[in-house]
This record gives C-alpha cells, sequence and structure tokens, in this order.
C-alpha cells in the first residue's frame, strides 16, 4: 500500500488494487480493479481453467496487476 487512501463514492479505499474470483467446478472469473488516474478505477474481467496451467496463469496476471487483495466465492462444495 504505502500510499494515502483515496475517496471512491464517499468510501475510503484501503487497497487500491483489488480482485474477486468466482469459484466454479471447471473454471473460475476473476475481476481486477486497479486506478485508471483521476480518482477513478478500471475493471477487467478474465476466465480460466481449474486445472494447474489455468491456476498459474491466474496467479500471474494477479502478480502482473500487483493486486493487493483477493476475495474468493463459490456455492457449491467440491
Amino acid at each position: 500500500m504505502g500510499q494515502t487512501p483515496t475517496v471512491d463514492d464517499g468510501m475510503a479505499v484501503v487497497y487500491d488494487r483489488v480482485a474477486g474470483i468466482d469459484i466454479g467446478k471447471k473454471e473460475l472469473a476473476a475481476c481486477v480493479r486497479t486506478p485508471a488516474g483521476g480518482g477513478r478505477f478500471a475493471s477487467r474481467t478474465r476466465t480460466f481453467s481449474t486445472v494447474t496451467a489455468g491456476l498459474l496463469e491466474l496467479a500471474a496476471w494477479l502478480e502482473a496487476e500487483q493486486v493487493q487483495a483477493v476475495a474468493m466465492e463459490a456455492t457449491a462444495t467440491y
């Protein structure tokens, strides 16, 4: 982090670079939200396989985007 939190829609932003992941049995969808300048944010969504190669690709993407925090959601048991 290291930066003063910014304000987005009246709420303090604790992390500037975040991701959300919706986990399915065969694939997962991930959305990354990063600063876009002028107090705005950009969102990008990608889909990955849940096999090792897909998870490694996801990890590399999150690292390249310098994601600081991730929230995950799954609705089924595995």
